[in-house]
């Protein structure tokens, strides 16, 4: 709904079906009335199942920090299904700011999906027009997961290590954080954008039609070809 959902004190919600998600944020750590509850909300989006965050109103996944025990530091969203953001124009954004931990499928249709607060990522990085962000806390992206989105940026204060493979058929930006590319670098896109952080792309090989740097560094011992 648009007022949107509201997860405290522990509480899980499971999806085995086909969830749409529409309007309005989901909030982690929502307490009642002043009331502190122990414990924060989980989402177990389960394998077979599927996530939607459908259109422009689906707009972010948060928590609330009431400071000691009742920080929200607990929240997750586990992903062993699809989760999937489609039918949204090109510069909407999605933020997911709870850790989030993909073994499935991410889905990026359209729009921006921005992943704020870190997670430990098993499962692939699809979309043939949307942008994935990794955009604060730590990210980890394990040897055998694919990143292989239309675009990528990079953001936020935290580090995003990839371990798998990149394979992105657009633009990859960074503007802020770190991101290093240890595993097998298929594709970089057709541009290249740097306007903050540091991006080390090791010793591999890669090539782009065009590159743009403002500020930020480009690190590695391999060969950037930019045909142009």
């Amino acid at each position: 709904s648009s007022s949107g959902f509201r997860l405290d004190g522990g509480r899980t919600l499971r999806n085995q079906n086909t969830l749409t998600w529409s309007g309005g944020g989901i909030l982690f750590n929502n307490n009642v009335s002043g009331t502190s509850i122990a414990g924060s909300g989980t989402i177990n989006n389960i394998a077979g199942a599927t996530f939607i965050a459908a259109g422009n109103s689906a707009t972010s996944i948060g928590l609330s920090n009431f400071g000691g025990s009742d920080a929200g530091a607990d929240s997750l969203f586990t992903n062993a299904g699809t989760f999937r953001k489609s039918g949204s124009s090109d510069t909407n954004t999605t933020t997911v700011d709870v850790a989030f931990n993909n073994t499935g499928t991410v889905d990026v249709l359209t729009g921006i999906l921005n992943l704020t607060n870190g997670g430990t990522h098993t499962g692939n990085f699809t979309g043939a027009a949307g942008t994935i962000g990794f955009g604060g806390g730590t990210h980890l992206i394990n040897a055998g997961a694919t990143i292989a989105t239309q675009n990528v940026h990079f953001s936020g204060s935290g580090t995003t290590t990839i371990n798998g493979t990149y394979n992105i058929g657009g633009t990859t930006s960074i503007s802020a954080g770190t991101a290093s590319i240890n595993g097998t670098l298929t594709s970089l896109g057709s541009a290249l954008e740097i306007s903050g952080g540091s991006l080390n792309l090791q010793a591999a090989n890669a090539s782009v039609g065009t590159l743009t740097q403002s500020n930020g560094s480009l690190a590695g011992s391999g060969t950037l070809t930019v045909t142009g």
